[in-house]
């Protein structure tokens, strides 16, 4: 996923107080750091604000990072933890409701915590992947599983015909099975099972 700087010029451009790679590592997490933070917090403003205190402490930090690895476990762990201490305080604010309370202990389980960071990366994959293909071909993709519209509802929108529209879809799917093929079984299940549109728009920044 690294585009612009190398893992090797990140690690020393942190200890160098570099701004550019500071933008850089945003650029590559925070999206899916956004979308665990919501997942966790279920709160999209409190998420925000979890996700931007990080990469400030990370920043604070910078002098102590040998590999790309290193940031990442930094940052979700940062994350999750500041997650649970927003939820435990939101608890705090409001005892008795017994939904809060709940969904604490829904993420009590390690195990589950770490299904979603699995899910998390799958889906920034996903996003990353779909800004290559071509014009017409993302744009079916997102008017399909980010927004919902139908066939019909495309092919008037972008004044093409509905066998456009699904041989454009097509083309999409088959392209994006084919660049994540350890992740083939997991594609299919999102787009086969049931709609992705809230899941992918959620792992939006």
């Amino acid at each position: 996923m690294l585009k612009k700087i190398t893992e090797e010029e990140i690690i020393a451009g942190l200890k160098n107080n570099d701004n550019r790679v500071f933008n850089e590592l945003y650029d590559l997490f925070s999206a899916s750091l956004h979308y665990f933070s919501k997942k966790l917090t279920q709160d999209h403003e409190e998420s925000k604000d979890i996700v931007i205190s990080t990469f400030g402490t990370l920043w604070n930090l910078r002098n102590n990072f040998e590999s790309l690895a290193n940031i990442r476990a930094f940052l979700f762990i940062t994350v999750k933890n500041r997650c649970f201490n927003f939820l435990e305080y939101r608890q705090r604010q409001a005892e008795g409701r017994k939904e809060l309370s709940s969904h604490l202990t829904s993420l009590d389980n390690e195990a589950d915590v770490e299904r979603l960071i699995v899910k998390t990366d799958f889906l920034a994959k996903v996003h990353d992947e779909i800004q290559h293909l071509p014009p017409q071909c993302k744009e079916v993709f997102i008017l399909t599983y980010f927004y919902g519209l139908t066939s019909g509802q495309i092919a008037t929108q972008l004044g093409i015909t509905v066998s456009t529209v699904t041989t454009q879809r097509s083309r999409a799917i088959k392209f994006l099975k084919n660049v994540l093929k350890n992740e083939r079984q997991f594609l299919s299940l999102f787009l086969v099972g049931y709609s992705i549109t809230r899941r992918l728009t959620d792992c939006l920044p």
